[in-house]
């Protein structure tokens, strides 16, 4: 869950002259009024760099709904900022951050990493090699399989040769298993192993995040939560590209609040029970953006508390073409 992290000023409760009083009311306007130009500036400085990047084409995807288009003018922005964006009747704000399905590569066996032929960033496909590895230990049992075979042919000992020969698949395949394949499609997160490592079983060599299952993870009021279906529309706006709004749909709403209710609960306790919601976005737009694809971005989560509620201006989006 978010924190917001603020400050609160508390008042003249100290007996201070009028004077000083005012001194103080008027050193805190400057203050503001700074601030204020200050988010301007911001403001109409991303307003601006946003047009130009969207006119060069690195953004131009119609799976990203430009919200500069439905809302041009800065001062429109830096009002609806200042104010706070209120939200029609039946859509629900809240914030979050982005998340995946992360898949670890790793190998049944332990032994030595030869190579790894990916690195951090780097997209893959599902059957993609990943890395390989040697292991002396199977090399070695290999060997005496192999041994026994001949021994058995030797003998024409047809129930051995059976046992022999069923031995030694048995090991090449496992050898064989020692060239470590992605599951699925993905892109390369972490790399945990390099070439002349020793790796145990089970040890994972790189970290994938699954671009079929990036999401935001938000916290709703169980009353809200408890509107949603899983497929119901969302839209999330990311303060890295805040922007542009991107098409998500609901995809888990938990059942159980996050943290454990007190054992006699009021009416005003329930109200706040917060319930975890996780937004995926379109596979369609992480495809064709995967390379800005970062777990941990934060943005604004919208949902739909009413099904015939309207999307606002500000936050329609469309579909990505196919």
């Amino acid at each position: 869950m978010i924190a917001r992290v603020g400050e609160r000023r508390e008042g003249n409760r100290g007996g201070a002259p009028a004077g000083k009083e005012y001194h103080t009311q008027e050193s805190e306007m400057r203050a503001w009024k700074g601030r204020v130009f200050a988010a301007a500036a911001v403001i109409v400085g991303a307003t601006y760099l946003s047009s130009v990047v969207h006119h060069a084409g690195e953004t131009n995807h119609p799976g990203f709904v430009s919200s500069a288009h439905a809302q041009p003018e800065p001062i429109r922005r830096l009002i609806d900022w200042l104010r706070g964006l209120t939200m029609p009747a039946g859509i629900v704000k809240t914030e979050g951050r982005i998340e995946a399905t992360q898949v670890d590569v790793s190998s049944k066996y332990a032994g030595e990493v030869v190579d790894v032929a990916v690195q951090e960033g780097d997209k893959v496909a599902a059957g993609q090699v990943i890395a390989r590895l040697s292991s002396q230990q199977l090399e070695a049992q290999l060997r005496n399989a192999e041994s026994e075979l001949r021994s058995a042919k030797e003998a024409r000992a047809q129930d051995a040769i059976k046992a022999a020969e069923a031995k030694v698949e048995q090991i090449k395949s496992m050898i064989s298993e020692l060239t470590l394949v992605s599951p699925r499609e993905g892109k390369v997160q972490y790399q945990l192993a390099h070439a002349g490592d020793s790796v145990a079983a089970g040890a994972p060599i790189v970290t994938l995040i699954d671009l079929t299952d990036v999401y935001m993870t938000v916290f709703l009021r169980a009353a809200d939560a408890g509107r949603l279906a899983t497929g119901d529309e969302a839209r999330l706006i990311l303060d890295a590209a805040p922007d542009y709004v991107v098409p998500a749909a609901v995809s888990f709403v938990a059942s159980n609040a996050q943290s454990a209710p007190n054992a006699i609960e009021t009416k005003d306790d329930l109200a706040k029970l917060m319930l975890r919601v996780d937004l995926k976005i379109d596979p369609k737009v992480v495809e064709t953006y995967y390379g800005k694809v970062e777990t941990g971005l934060r943005g604004a989560g919208f949902v739909r508390s009413r099904p015939d509620a309207k999307w606002p201006a500000s936050s329609r989006s469309s579909a990505p073409s196919t």
